[in-house]
Parts: structure tokens; C-alpha cells; sequence
């Protein structure tokens, strides 16, 4: 079942919010944001970036923010920028 907390804020065109999904309170989600189903978000303070898919199983910590344009793979701890994944380094 999917649980949305009070004062959201979805903004735009195409937000998506899959089934079994937890999101706290006090959030922003910009358009085209989309969350897959069994992701739990922390109590509050989410702002997740536009055109960002967050895949299944996913964490989101308390108080985190997530650029536009990012494929979220893993989890997000709490009061984390998390705009960038760091790819591993190329072996020569």
C-alpha cells in the first residue's frame, strides 16, 4: 500500500508514484520524477530532482536531495546531496 505524508509538493507533468512506496512528509518531487514500488522514503524533507526514475528497493534517507537527470540505483542516506554516483574507474 502506498503512503504519502502530509505537505507534498508534486510539481508538473508525469510524477509517478508506484505501488508500496513510503513518502514522508514535507516533500518536492519535479516533474518527471518517478519512484518505483517498495522504495521508503526518511519522516521528511525529501526534494527530488526532475527527470530522475529511483529503482525498486531504494532507501531515501531523512532530509536528502537528488539533482534532475540522475538514475538513482542505490540508497540515499540521510542529509545527503546525492547528485552524483561515481561510476567505477576504468581499468587499464
Amino acid at each position: 500500500m502506498t503512503t504519502i505524508g502530509s505537505h507534498n509538493l508534486l510539481i508538473g507533468l508525469n510524477v509517478q508514484l508506484a505501488h508500496d512506496c513510503i513518502v514522508g512528509g514535507i516533500t518536492s518531487q519535479w516533474p518527471n520524477a518517478t519512484i518505483a514500488g517498495h522504495v521508503a522514503g526518511g519522516r521528511w524533507r525529501h526534494s527530488l530532482g526532475g527527470f530522475t526514475p529511483y529503482i525498486q528497493f531504494c532507501n531515501l534517507g531523512a532530509g536528502p536531495m537528488s539533482a534532475g537527470q540522475q538514475r538513482r540505483i542505490q540508497d540515499i542516506p540521510a542529509y545527503v546531496d546525492g547528485r552524483r554516483q561515481r561510476r567505477p574507474a576504468p581499468t587499464a
